[in-house]
């Protein structure tokens, strides 16, 4: 079976990885207003944003998952209830 970049979930991390992308991560998500204002601080420091399977998804400059936002610890959920549905 082939998988496509666009689809794909990112694959799971090591601890360290994941505590490294919280600590850069997690400001820019608390900082951000609502969907567009996430997206555009993403894409200013070269990340992106998808959804994927139901998931929020962080992309890295090539548009390869690098992580989902539960990974994070901001889960798609909780944004969802303090922002209402996606909007990017």
């Amino acid at each position: 079976m082939q998988h496509h970049a666009e689809t794909e979930l990112p694959a799971p991390m090591d601890c360290e990885t994941q505590s490294l992308m919280r600590m850069f991560m997690v400001p820019i998500f608390e900082a951000a207003q609502d969907w567009k204002d996430l997206a555009n601080r993403l894409t200013a420091r070269g990340y992106g944003i998808s959804f994927r399977e139901g998931r929020m998804v962080i992309l890295d400059d090539m548009g390869k998952a690098l992580s989902t936002g539960r990974m994070l610890g901001m889960p798609m959920a909780d944004l969802t209830a303090k922002w209402g549905a996606p909007q990017v």
